[in-house]
């Protein structure tokens, strides 16, 4: 998979993704172009993925004592 920094926030990628979804849904949108608001729709889509999966890792549970376990 690869992997690529990206300075936009998780809110920017997701109002990215609402745009290119109602680009989608216009009825004289070209099989092409909709293909390739489809990739671009998927790269989004890995990119909050990765973004998600390094904020999991960080984030931490605090026990009933008070102690910071893994979040799991």
């Amino acid at each position: 998979m690869e992997t690529m920094e990206t300075t936009e926030s998780l809110e920017e990628l997701f109002e990215q993704l609402d745009t290119i979804l109602a680009s989608m849904e216009d009825p004289e949108l070209s099989l092409e172009d909709a293909f390739m608001l489809y990739e671009q729709g998927m790269k989004k889509i890995q990119t909050c993925n990765q973004k998600l999966d390094t904020v999991e890792k960080k984030m931490f549970q605090i026990a009933e004592d008070g102690t910071e376990v893994p979040f799991e």
